[in-house]
């Protein structure tokens, strides 16, 4: 066992293993091949200045502040946990981690580089925000759990696991879903602020409403939609370009704002322009809802469009 006191612990060599204390280290630099005999906690910087450091199973919680992960080695996660609980301004290191855990009230938690979480990211306490980076979710089932806060900034929240994944509902800058084999499903209401990309897989809205706040074209569809009994819906502050794809209910809504279809598009629920100007273009709309499938509280332009109703 070792304590720390307001020391360094320097460790080194081949296939070493870490027997931690009760007590928290201070600073601990790792240069060889190293791995834990148990959970540990580092108050200071954990330092992976050379050579290979593997998590193993173990948590290992950094109560520093500022950047308490400095990792010029290598770093393996395995099937660990690192717990970030600075009380402070904290840096979270550009690495792949399997879990990922951020947790002290009052603290903004900001990604210093692109991370990837291969289980479960948890915004337990404070705030995270990953500025314009990309943050990869490569875990199955529910691979982000905030009870704190995420503020997306300019960043893209990507999610690469399977079979079947669940999004978390909360405000994204750019949401990106991307596995040929999975089925990603809307686990609540979301926004996003720039733009949604279904790259590969299923892309489930569930009954959820998914608002789109981004302008230009802001859904890009190179996978597959499910609309299932959703709603869409567009509000971007400027030209907004309507993806061609099938809705259930699609609403457009924001004054002064023209919406132009994309191609053409079947709306299964209801088409409501509810603010801004409707451009079908040349296209086909297809309503296939029943009662009123369509409407209009500001402007239609038809152009050389055909709206086609196909209720039964």
């Amino acid at each position: 066992s070792i304590t720390a006191g307001g020391s360094t612990l320097l460790m080194s060599g081949a296939s070493k293993i870490l027997t931690p204390s009760p007590q928290p280290l201070n600073n601990f630099t790792s240069s060889g091949t190293i791995s834990p005999a148990g959970d540990f906690t580092v108050s200071g910087v954990f330092n992976i200045s050379a050579g290979t450091f593997d998590a193993s199973d173990k948590t290992i919680t950094l109560s520093g502040s500022g950047t308490p992960l400095v990792a010029v080695g290598v770093f393996t996660a395995s099937s660990s946990t690192i717990k970030y609980t600075g009380s402070s301004a904290t840096n979270i290191a550009a690495a792949t981690y399997n879990n990922l855990y951020l947790d002290h009230v009052g603290t903004t938690f900001t990604a210093a580089g692109n991370l990837t979480v291969g289980s479960v990211l948890t915004i337990n306490t404070g705030t995270f925000d990953p500025l314009d980076r990309t943050i990869t979710l490569s875990g199955s089932t529910t691979p982000f759990v905030i009870s704190g806060t995420f503020t997306p900034s300019t960043s893209t929240v990507k999610y690469t696991g399977g079979p079947a994944v669940n999004i978390t509902d909360l405000t994204y800058h750019n949401l990106t879903v991307d596995n040929v084999l999975t089925t990603f499903t809307a686990a609540g209401d979301l926004a996003v602020n720039s733009v949604i990309t279904i790259s590969s897989g299923d892309f489930d809205a569930a009954d959820k409403t998914i608002t789109l706040a981004g302008s230009g074209t802001a859904m890009l569809i190179g996978g597959t939609f499910t609309p299932s009994t959703s709603t869409i819906k567009y509000t971007g502050a400027s030209a907004t370009t309507i993806t061609n794809t099938n809705y259930h209910n699609l609403t457009l809504d924001h004054s002064d704002i023209v919406f132009s279809a994309g191609g053409s598009f079947t709306v299964d629920g209801i088409l409501n322009v509810n603010a801004g100007n409707f451009s079908a273009l040349n296209r086909t709309i297809t309503l296939s809802g029943s009662g009123t499938p369509y409407v209009v509280n500001d402007t239609f332009t038809a152009g050389t469009s055909t709206i086609k109703y196909t209720a039964v």
